[in-house]
């Protein structure tokens, strides 16, 4: 949305040094700012809340063990999912709602949709279908462990598991399978026309609605263990070869960030083209171009999951 005064667009807006977020007239918003919090899970123990600029909000130290996923509503309700067979719902200031210890095996990834309903993986070789208010409603069961999970538009659920992908449909029955070639599986994505990325090995796929091969691209020196896809459909992936690639939607090759020094374990974008991804003790925020805009190293452990705000 472009602002203009007596004909001039305003691109940056500030008042007294202070980047204005938000114009309200006569009491209705006019414009709103979007800079997300970012939201960080890490193998030491801890969900962190990070703000726009990269600064700590809070840290939740409710876990029993590593952390290894996260998501977060349109809310700002944050869920989790640990190495204490946990997953837990946290209110926006960083206090426990609930937690769900079905589970008898950590728990690795985690995802929410539109209406609350929540999405475990797990080392139990389940995924689970959680209720807003943290009861059970379906689980399904996997034929190794359950490792990465994420949620369409229409409620549709993606669980990645050893050598597959599958789709399940909301009352937990599978749609299709498709087989990764026996390669682990660690991360997965959908895009909003309903195409779905994984990530194994050192490749990122692209497959189709209907659960087909549509592109299988190398770019990465070593596993991929994040994956993202933002509204224009260009595909983030981030590697144990320290690195974050940017792609189109056909596979072709728009940049590669290398200011890791370590593995990247964890990746997400924004609606802005901003991708966000966590490595050894440091999260960092990349814009559009490829270009590092802030460095968060609050944690002392690997980054596992990083999460913002849906769109």
């Amino acid at each position: 949305m472009a602002i203009t005064i007596d004909g001039a667009e305003i691109s940056d807006c500030t008042i007294d040094g202070q980047e204005v977020q938000e114009i309200t007239i006569d009491g209705d918003v006019a414009w709103e700012a979007y800079a997300p919090y970012v939201y960080t899970a890490s193998q030491d123990d801890t969900v962190r809340k990070i703000d726009p600029s990269g600064n700590q909000v809070w840290s939740f130290t409710g876990h029993n063990g590593s952390v290894y996923g996260v998501a977060v509503d349109k809310d700002g309700y944050v869920y989790s999912g640990s190495e204490d067979n946990t997953a837990r719902k946290i209110d926006p200031n960083g206090n426990q709602v609930w937690s769900f210890g079905g589970h008898s095996g950590n728990v690795i990834g985690v995802a929410v949709d539109k209406d609350g309903y929540v999405y475990t993986a797990s080392q139990d070789n389940t995924a689970r279908k959680i209720s807003p208010s943290g009861n059970q409603v379906w689980s399904f069961g996997t034929d190794s462990v359950a490792r990465a999970v994420a949620v369409d538009n229409d409620g549709y659920v993606y669980i990645t598991s050893y050598g597959a992908v599958r789709k399940i449909d909301p009352n937990g029955n599978q749609v299709w399978l498709y087989d990764e070639d026996n390669m682990i599986v660690y991360a997965v994505a959908v895009g909003d026309d309903g195409y779905v990325y994984s990530g194994s090995g050192s490749y990122v796929r692209k497959i189709t609605p209907n659960g087909s091969l549509n592109w299988s691209h190398a770019g990465h020196d070593d596993s991929v263990w994040g994956v993202a896809v933002d509204k224009d459909n260009y595909v983030y992936s981030g590697s144990v070869d320290t690195t974050v690639r940017k792609t189109n939607s056909s596979a072709s090759f728009i940049w590669s960030f290398t200011g890791h020094s370590s593995g990247v374990y964890a990746l997400t974008v924004d609606k802005d083209g901003y991708s966000y991804s966590g490595s050894i003790n440091t999260v960092r925020k990349i814009d559009p171009n490829g270009n590092q805009v802030w460095s968060f190293t609050g944690h002392t452990g690997v980054i596992r999951g990083v999460a913002v705000p849906p769109y």
